[in-house]
């Protein structure tokens, strides 16, 4: 690994290996998964069974901690009836190897073949959920399906990793350091399923022009959510009833039965 490979890692990735917290401390039912990437890396993950009538949610965490960090998310998942599965990149938690772009990439599509090909679900009840980092291994994903899944939901996303780069403290130097593109605003464009983009409005480590960028790049059917008073995080905790209503409405209601007959 080069000097600029290694500050670069430094700086984007911030993996916990210790687990605090199980979706069984909060008395939440579910499974320990292996999954394994293309080059064999070996992950860990839950799933979290929910209600088979509504969709499933395959969740892309940020860059920081593990799995054990998500469980705001994780109980409110469980709080509207679907099943999800949350996983950890290569270098998160007790996954293991070292996190890279594409081997965050390999790892999101060892999430969903696990979903498809072990579990036997319906792609196209499966939704794809990210966050930050993770909204832009959502975006290279659903780039790749087109439109083998249900839809895309993403939260406080950049348009790409070195925009992201050039707005932060020493941005110049920053942008001179990264290597990874995490190129979201140069595939969302190939996306051909439902959108949400949802973003702070006061968000300073990535602003909401980049939410509002992506929007305007993806296909119709889409949806802009601004979040108002809130920075850069969980927007699922920060966030008002208002949100919490609009996410819910997005990942059952709208998309339980009508997803799978939404045209090409």
């Amino acid at each position: 690994m080069s000097v600029a490979e290694r500050i670069e890692s430094l700086l984007l990735y911030r993996p916990v290996r210790r687990i605090d917290w199980q979706p069984s401390d909060s008395n939440i039912p579910f499974e320990e998964v292996r999954l394994r990437a293309e080059d064999g890396t070996a992950l860990g993950a839950w799933f979290m069974p929910g209600d088979p009538a509504l969709p499933t949610v395959l969740f892309f965490q940020g860059n920081k901690g593990n799995r054990g960090c998500r469980g705001d998310t994780i109980r409110f998942f469980h709080s509207i009836g679907v099943s999800s599965l949350v996983f950890d990149y290569r270098g998160y938690g007790d996954s293991h190897g070292r996190p890279s772009e594409h081997g965050l990439y390999s790892d999101a599509r060892a999430a969903f073949h696990h979903l498809v090909g072990e579990r036997g679900i319906d792609s196209m009840r499966i939704i794809l959920h990210g966050r930050s980092l993770g909204a832009a291994v959502a975006i290279d994903l659903a780039a790749a399906l087109r439109d083998g899944f249900a839809a895309l939901l993403i939260e406080c996303a950049f348009a790409s990793l070195r925009d992201a780069a050039m707005e932060a403290r020493y941005g110049r130097v920053l942008s001179r350091v990264v290597q990874s593109r995490f190129d979201s605003i140069g595939k969302v464009g190939h996306v051909r399923r439902p959108v949400l983009v949802t973003h702070g409005d006061r968000d300073r480590r990535i602003p909401i022009q980049h939410g509002r960028l992506l929007h305007a790049r993806a296909n119709s059917p889409k949806w802009f959510f601004e979040i108002d008073g809130v920075g850069h995080g969980d927007l699922l905790r920060l966030g008002d009833a208002a949100y919490r209503n609009r996410i819910r409405e997005f990942l059952t209601t709208e998309h339980a039965d009508a997803l799978a007959r939404t045209p090409h």
